[in-house]
């Protein structure tokens, strides 16, 4: 039996319906997970992720001395979605298992389960990336941690000096 034109678009077809549904599968699985204990939004495996982010944005060390792991960061974040309309909220918490598998795929495991110097090393990729899309996704977040970082009551005194009307939270 010849492979015809036909037949390569049927199996181009079904490839593209098995990701698409395996996609489906794998967000109807966190799409609901409720919130861990004391969080609006975030689940526990959202907020390790989210720590660990924090972590390799801001490792610890240098001025100012507050290290994003220390920064409660997740908390913060889980404040800001709740400020969002759900739907928005939804997609910031895809963003972050989409990003988790990422690591799994580079890594071998999920972002939180790797070691500092290799969340390090991958965030910056994430962020360098030429892929538009996920550098944009990466730094859009980044600049969402950052304002919880730079306006924490340890890191804040730090960037003041640069900011005469104020500043913190």
């Amino acid at each position: 039996m010849a492979v015809t034109r036909r037949h390569v678009l049927a199996a181009s077809s079904a490839v593209a319906l098995v990701a698409a549904g395996g996609a489906g599968a794998i967000a109807a699985r966190w799409w609901n997970l409720p919130a861990d204990h004391g969080y609006i939004w975030l689940s526990a495996q959202e907020i390790a992720f989210i720590e660990a982010l924090a972590d390799a944005l801001f490792p610890p060390g240098g001025e100012p001395s507050l290290a994003g792991a220390d920064a409660g960061l997740s908390r913060w974040f889980d404040e800001v979605l709740d400020h969002l309309p759900p739907g928005k909220a939804r997609e910031f918490k895809l963003l972050l298992h989409a990003l988790d598998a990422l690591a799994t795929v580079e890594g071998g495991a999920g972002f939180a389960a790797l070691d500092r110097a290799t969340r390090w090393s991958m965030a910056r990729s994430w962020v360098t990336s030429p892929i538009p899309e996920l550098r944009g996704a990466t730094l859009g977040l980044s600049t969402l941690l950052g304002g919880g970082y730079t306006t924490h009551p340890d890191a804040a005194p730090f960037f003041a000096k640069w900011h005469g009307c104020g500043y913190g939270r």
